[in-house]
């Protein structure tokens, strides 16, 4: 892998109509250093047996933040991706920072592992890194896909203490997708409290999410709460759309 056949020397020629300054300029050769695929190495260190672990601390790599946020991308499994996370923390010369946090927490989060994912929010959270409201967002959202509401709900009442503070634009962000995950998880109930709480925060969702929650409500055949939410729509002098008048129509 380091080198591989892609690796060769470059000529770089001088041609004799070129207009340099310096007529004594010979023909040289470049060297290209050997290359890192971060891809390739992932892979081979899917397994993290003992036998890669002591290979890649023989290469001596200088790893980067940049560097381990890609290689932690290129991981298959999340498990492995943690181990290596956990290695190069120690390695000299290396410390974590908000792109690495958040590139693993985020990888975590994606192959549902909520506990590995909860302690390094916590460590997130001792060690005061702010994490980007992006990322928090995609928490919420993949722990709808995983159906766990209530963890997602811990993480929206972490996100101040997560990002620090929070305009009124990233808050109508992470409600929204709050909302979107425990109807998912048809949490009807912490559905309706979480949306009185917003708009009591002085904050409307959009025309987008009001579509979303009628479109769960009314696939519930809760009618009631369809005409409530209608209602919040028109008082909140939110201009309905077709999609929305779709949405009622067959409800």
């Amino acid at each position: 892998m380091l080198p591989d056949e892609r690796i060769h020397n470059i000529e770089a020629f001088v041609d004799d109509d070129d207009d340099f300054p310096n007529d004594d300029i010979d023909v040289s050769t470049i060297h290209l250093k050997p290359w890192l695929d971060p891809v390739a190495l992932a892979s081979a260190l899917n397994n993290w047996g003992p036998e890669e672990v002591s290979a890649l601390e023989d290469a001596n790599f200088v790893w980067t933040t940049r560097l381990v946020c890609k290689m932690i991308r290129s991981f298959n499994s999340a498990e492995a991706a943690w181990q290596f996370f956990c290695w190069v923390d120690y390695q000299p010369g290396f410390t974590h920072n908000v792109y690495t946090f958040s590139k693993m927490v985020s990888k975590l989060a994606q192959h549902g592992r909520l506990d590995l994912a909860g302690q390094l929010l916590s460590k997130t959270k001792k060690e005061q890194i702010k994490l980007p409201v992006s990322t928090v967002r995609l928490i919420i959202d993949f722990y709808g896909i995983f159906h766990n509401g209530q963890a997602a709900i811990k993480v929206f009442r972490d996100a101040k203490s997560l990002c620090g503070p929070l305009p009124e634009s990233s808050l109508l962000i992470l409600y929204s997708s709050l909302l979107h995950t425990l109807a998912k998880c048809k949490m009807n109930s912490d559905v309706l409290d979480i949306l009185d709480e917003m708009i009591l925060d002085g904050i409307l969702p959009d025309i987008q999410t009001f579509s979303g929650l009628i479109h769960h409500f009314a696939l519930q055949r809760d009618i009631k709460v369809v005409q409530r939410l209608f209602g919040m729509v028109r008082q909140g002098g939110i201009e309905p759309d077709a999609y929305l008048f779709k949405v009622l129509i067959r409800a």
